[in-house]
């Protein structure tokens, strides 16, 4: 499927003509799933099998979705975006999502991973078959979502491993190396970000192919700068900040 929007062509695979504001390639996949959980062939069958009370709490699955969250007072705590990580990593536990959507003396933990192919950044399209109508035709650079327990499992850092299995779910993409964390989100402006923090991550990606998962939820297309800043109105509050400090000025490229 692709769908015209003013010069950027927008897709749910790479392929098909280019334009001068986007960039098209085929082929190349994104190397870094979590294997010991999902790959991209089981990734949505995976959940699927998944059954029973422990199940639905692992994988976010329902209303019995748990989600990793940091009290309040330990922001206040931490000078600088690595040392906020080690203490999510330390002291960050999982709690009923519904029990901290609105309270703000708990802060959601969100990967939020933006990608960029050279001078292109790849932007997502909100389709109207999501649940959250607030996001119907909404632009985002950034791919993310809630960490789960199942991304503690194995030991592993569970920043990193929620961030890789929302990429997984969400869109495949050509990466030349693993995520380099950029900074953090705190938007207090509204009542959604107060009780939430955004982990700003960079993927370098080898070439501009790409594959979305959930072809009923999204589209995707490669942009440059001036592309973005043209639709800048139309992004949601956390892409335009990370276009604001990450892209807007960059000097090297």
């Amino acid at each position: 499927m692709c769908l015209e929007f003013d010069s950027l062509r927008w897709q749910c695979s790479s392929g098909g003509e280019g334009t001068e504001k986007a960039l098209w390639l085929r082929g190349g996949l994104f190397p870094y799933l979590p294997a010991r959980r999902f790959s991209p062939a089981r990734a949505g069958s995976e959940r699927a099998d998944v059954c029973g009370r422990e199940g639905a709490r692992l994988y976010g699955m329902g209303d019995m979705e748990e989600v990793l969250v940091i009290p309040r007072s330990l922001l206040r705590a931490r000078e600088d975006g690595e040392s906020l990580i080690a203490a999510i990593r330390e002291a960050g536990r999982f709690l009923p999502r519904d029990s901290v959507e609105n309270d703000p003396s708990y802060k959601q933990i969100i990967p939020y991973v933006f990608a960029r192919q050279g001078g292109f950044w790849f932007v997502l399209r909100r389709l109207a078959t999501q649940s959250e109508k607030r996001l119907h035709g909404r632009l985002s650079l950034g791919i993310g979502g809630h960490i789960n327990p199942v991304d503690r499992t194995g030991g592993e850092d569970p920043v990193r491993a929620g961030l890789r299995r929302e990429l997984a779910e969400e869109v495949s993409l050509d990466a030349a190396g693993e995520p380099v964390f950029r900074g953090v989100i705190n938007d207090e402006s509204s009542p959604v970000g107060q009780v939430h923090l955004g982990l700003v991550f960079e993927l370098a990606c080898a070439s501009s192919s790409f594959e979305i998962r959930e072809k009923d939820k999204m589209e995707g297309a490669w942009a440059d700068r001036a592309s973005i800043a043209a639709r800048y109105g139309a992004f949601e509050s956390w892409s335009q900040m990370v276009f604001n400090r990450y892209i807007r000025t960059r000097q090297d490229l």
